[in-house]
């Protein structure tokens, strides 16, 4: 679960007790709730929604859009009884869409995490075509709680936020946020940062202090470079 010395491992939390990638995604996949979405053989879409809870829930709803174009974030209204039985939610080479779902309680509620479906395709797009995050304010709920804001005007693929090192190093924060390593298909998202631990009693964050990356497409190489078998990298971080 934890790394014990700072190295690059399998684990899902850094030696400083920081979140990794896959922590996050952990959080959703193992949420007692969850919609899950893939495309068949036959490329029709199938939905399933899996509980771990032992008591039944009444009045919940399945809620889900479709972005029609990865390079924009508008979207449109799925009705999966219908769409599905009419075999409307189909994939083709020609398709670039990124559907959504979410279930919800009979209050509007959400009551699983997001389901994000990416078709395959997404990996020959252009990086041109993906959005960028920025970071457009903190709000500071209380000494321990950061409000971060973010916006983008296109799809952005697994978001990445973060403290910038120096920040980290200052303050020796150890904390998480209330999501991360995502994927942003909305024009606006709040994500809160929890703070659990640092070295002054008064933290005071900016716009300034974050760093927001995304995965990027890799482009094809026409050369492959040679290895030098006699050199051996290794990079470590002293406690």
């Amino acid at each position: 679960l934890n790394d014990v010395w700072a190295a690059p491992t399998w684990a899902s939390i850094d030696y400083d007790l920081n979140w990794k990638v896959l922590h996050y995604y952990a959080k959703r996949f193992f949420a007692p709730l969850i919609v899950s979405l893939y495309f068949d053989k036959t490329m029709n879409l199938q939905v399933y929604i899996v509980s771990d809870e032992v008591q039944s829930r009444n009045g919940c709803s399945l809620h889900s859009t479709k972005s029609a174009d990865i390079m924009g974030l508008n979207t449109t209204q799925l009705d999966f009884q219908s769409d599905i039985t009419a075999k409307n939610i189909t994939l083709n080479d020609d398709d670039t869409f990124v559907i959504r779902a979410v279930l919800k309680d009979q209050n509007g509620a959400s009551i699983t995490p997001t389901t994000i479906l990416l078709p395959d395709k997404m990996k020959q797009i252009s990086n041109t075509n993906y959005g960028d995050a920025t970071i457009t304010s903190v709000t500071q709920v209380d000494p321990a709680t950061f409000n971060v804001t973010l916006t983008a005007s296109k799809i952005v693929p697994i978001l990445w936020l973060d403290i910038k090192p120096e920040v980290k190093e200052t303050y020796q924060l150890k904390y998480w946020f209330s999501d991360n390593a995502f994927t942003m298909t909305d024009p606006q998202v709040t994500v809160q940062l929890k703070i659990f631990s640092s070295i002054r009693p008064t933290v005071t964050l900016t716009t300034q202090d974050f760093i927001v990356s995304r995965m990027k497409m890799s482009s094809s190489q026409t050369t492959t470079p040679t290895p030098n078998p006699g050199i051996f990298m290794f990079s470590f971080k002293m406690p």
